[in-house]
C-alpha cells in the first residue's frame, strides 16, 4: 500500500522545468521526514545509480558462494573441512561492513563520502574477478566423467587426473575473498546513501525506497543463481549436462557487476562537504556512539545471543 501511494504521489507531481528528470519531489502529505530536502525519486537519472548498485551487489554476492560446491567440492575434490573454511573466508568481508561504513562517514575522499568508496570498492572487486578470469584453470582431480559415473561409490573412481588439485583451491578462495571485500565496501557506501534517501521520506511512505532497492537486489541475485545452476552444471562439476561454463567464464559473468557498478556510481547524489561541516563525524564521535548503542539492553543482548549461538 505504501508503495502504491508513493507511485501515485510521484505521478501526480508537476515536473520542475529547471530540474532534469525531477530528482526529488517536495510536496507530500503526512508527518515530517527525518531529513529535509524532499523525497528522492530513485528512478531519476541522477539517482538511478543507487538502484543499479544494489542490483550489482545482488549479482556478485549470489555468484561467488554458488561456485564452492561445484568447483571446489566436485571439480577440485577438496575435503569437507576445506570447503567449509572456503565458505567462511569468502563471507568473512561481510564482518568489515561496519568498518567500511565508518570510513565512508568519517573519512571523505576529495570532499565526498560515498562515490569514492563505491568506485574503490567496485574497482577492487573487478581486479580480483579479472584475476580469476585470466588465471589458468587447474585440471580436475578426477578424469572427466568419473565423478558423475561413480557418484555413489567413491572407491570405483580410480582414475585420478590431478592429485594436487585440492591444493590449488586456496588461491581461488583468496581471490574470491578479495572480490567480496570489494563489493562489501561498495555495498556499505550504498547503504549509507539508502539511509539518506529513506530519511527524506515522510512517515506515511517511509520504507518505500528501501523496499524497492532490496527487491531489486534479491531479484538480481535470484537471476544470477539460476544462471549458475543451469550453466555451471557439467559432468566435471558434479552435474549431468554435456555442456557447461568453465570457472573462468563464470567469473567473467560475475565481473559484469563491478563494471556496471563503477559506471553507475556517478549517478548518485554525493555533494561535496567541507572538513569543518557539522555533518561530518570524527572517528572518536562515531566509536563513542557505537559504544553507547552497544550498552543498550536491546543491543548487547542480541550481540550476546549471536555470539553464543
Amino acid at each position: 500500500m505504501a508503495f502504491r501511494r508513493a507511485l501515485n504521489s510521484w505521478a501526480s507531481e508537476e515536473l520542475d522545468p529547471n530540474v532534469d528528470d525531477q530528482p526529488y519531489f517536495d510536496s507530500f502529505n503526512g508527518n515530517d521526514p527525518i531529513r529535509q530536502g524532499g523525497v528522492r525519486n530513485i528512478y531519476a537519472r541522477e539517482n538511478i545509480g543507487l538502484l543499479f548498485n544494489y542490483i550489482c551487489t545482488g549479482w556478485a554476492e549470489a555468484i561467488l558462494p554458488a561456485t564452492i560446491y561445484p568447483f571446489m567440492t566436485n571439480y577440485l575434490n577438496m575435503d569437507g573441512y576445506q570447503t567449509q573454511a572456503a565458505i567462511v573466508l569468502i563471507t568473512f568481508p561481510y564482518i568489515l561492513k561496519t568498518f567500511f561504513a565508518i570510513l565512508s562517514d568519517c573519512l571523505p575522499i576529495m570532499g565526498r563520502r560515498r562515490i569514492p568508496y563505491l568506485i574503490i570498492g567496485w574497482s577492487i572487486c573487478l581486479c580480483f574477478l579479472v584475476s580469476c578470469v585470466f588465471v589458468p584453470q587447474t585440471d580436475a582431480y578426477w578424469k572427466h566423467g568419473d565423478l558423475n559415473t561413480f557418484r555413489d561409490n567413491e572407491s570405483l573412481r580410480t582414475v585420478v587426473l590431478n592429485p594436487n588439485a585440492p591444493n590449488g583451491g586456496f588461491g581461488y578462495v583468496l581471490m574470491m575473498m578479495g572480490a567480496t571485500a570489494g563489493f562489501c565496501m561498495a555495498d556499505s557506501a550504498g547503504d549509507a546513501v539508502m539511509v539518506e534517501f529513506a530519511q527524506r521520506e515522510p512517515e506515511n511512505i517511509r520504507g518505500t525506497t528501501q523496499t524497492i532497492i532490496t527487491l531489486a537486489k534479491f531479484v538480481s541475485g535470484g537471476v544470477a543463481a539460476a544462471i549458475i545452476a543451469v550453466c555451471f552444471n557439467g559432468v566435471e562439476y558434479g552435474g549431468t549436462f554435456s555442456w557447461t561454463l568453465s570457472f573462468n567464464q563464470v567469473m567473467l559473468v560475475a565481473a559484469v557487476a563491478p563494471v556496471v557498478g563503477i559506471a553507475t556510481s556517478y549517478f548518485i547524489p554525493d555533494p561535496p562537504i567541507n572538513s569543518d561541516d557539522d555533518d561530518v563525524q570524527t572517528f572518536r564521535e562515531t566509536f563513542s556512539d557505537l559504544w553507547n548503542a552497544a550498552k543498550k539492553r536491546a543491543v548487547w543482548q542480541l550481540m550476546a545471543f549471536n555470539f553464543l549461538n
